[in-house]
């Protein structure tokens, strides 16, 4: 399920090796994640990212970013760092509040 709802970003990642691994580092995204906004005060992202599913909504952006650079300016990075830069995106704020443990017993940003 978690994949599915990735499939886009992971279908820019060049290398397969490297989207077989952020495959994986997907599935060890907590829950909330998939729920929450990318700020729980809206204070500090952009309207489309807040409320559910806000912050994987922010995380897809980061990646569109960093694609529409990579297109712009393609001369400056090689295609595994272009996926390595893709995964970051992917992974920055995954445990933003914690693990699922964590988000439980306390929602704000850790």
């Amino acid at each position: 399920m978690k994949e599915e709802l990735m499939y886009g970003c992971l279908m820019t990642i060049e290398n397969d090796d490297l989207r077989i691994l952020a495959g994986e580092m997907i599935k060890t995204i907590p829950e909330y994640w998939y729920h929450v906004g990318a700020s729980s005060t809206g204070k500090y992202h952009p309207e489309y990212s807040i409320g559910e599913g806000g912050l994987m909504r922010h995380t897809v952006a980061v990646v569109r970013i960093l694609n529409y650079l990579f297109e712009s300016t393609n001369e400056f990075y090689d295609s595994r760092k272009r996926d390595i830069l893709r995964i970051a995106g992917i992974m920055h704020d995954s445990r933003k509040s914690g693990n699922q443990d964590d988000y439980e017993i306390n929602p704000y940003t850790k």
